[in-house]
């Protein structure tokens, strides 16, 4: 089919489920993730020499990279989220103001994709050893690299 007439009501709703996806994806997951990574890496000398690593030390550790890994594949997976739907809206809705408001709400989800980034970003700044934040750097660099389809 050629997509639905330019004249075709929006159907109440769709920009309102649109924004509120967004809305969850910034401020309930990425939020969460950003306070993970926030908390930082934990400090190796929370180690006690005595009873060998700290459990929640390395819980901390583990989550603090879970959220840093998971910001990164969200950043990418938002953005072709946004793309796909741009795709899709183009031709079920062809040229006209149907189009264009629903183009309008999906654009959030730049939005969002940027929120997931600036969260990995920030992880560089809680890591407390000088090895650890090039570490953090060079997995920020691989990993975008590899997103965006680029190689070091």
């Amino acid at each position: 089919s050629s997509g639905i007439n330019a004249e075709w009501p929006l159907r109440p709703g769709i920009c309102a489920m649109i924004n509120n996806s967004i809305s969850s994806l910034s401020v309930d997951v990425c939020g969460q993730l950003g306070g993970i990574v926030s908390s930082g890496y934990p400090n190796t000398s929370s180690y006690s020499w005595q009873q060998g690593p700290d459990d929640q030390v390395q819980l901390q550790k583990e989550k603090f990279f879970t959220a840093l890994n998971n910001c990164y594949g969200l950043a990418d997976n938002v953005n072709k989220l946004r793309k796909g739907f741009e795709l899709k809206c183009d031709k079920l809705f062809g040229k006209g103001p149907t189009l264009e408001k629903v183009i309008s709400c999906i654009h959030g989800f730049g939005d969002v994709h940027n929120d997931f980034k600036d969260v990995s970003y920030k992880s560089r700044v809680t890591c407390d050893t000088p090895e650890l934040r090039l570490f953090v750097v060079y997995f920020i660099t691989y990993v975008v690299s590899c997103a965006e389809g680029t190689h070091i």
